[in-house]
């Protein structure tokens, strides 16, 4: 037979499943915040060596242009 200490219990266990479930989630979202933030900082690195690429290339045009008019 089912009583109201029965359900109060299983209520009790739902309730702290259901905690750990928040926590979980708060964890994950720190966690893809994060992640974000280090994607952003790749992004930004990727840009710093493209940027310096350009310099060399045009640093190597200027000094074939050089050889070839001197």
């Amino acid at each position: 037979m089912i009583s109201e200490e029965l359900i109060t219990e299983r209520k009790t266990v739902i309730l702290n499943e259901l905690e750990n479930l928040r926590e979980g989630i708060a964890s994950m979202e720190e966690q893809r915040i994060q992640m974000q933030a280090n994607k952003n900082a790749m992004l930004g690195a990727i840009q710093q060596c493209d940027y310096f690429l350009g310099i060399l290339n045009v640093e190597k045009s200027v000094d074939k242009g050089e050889k070839s008019n001197g």
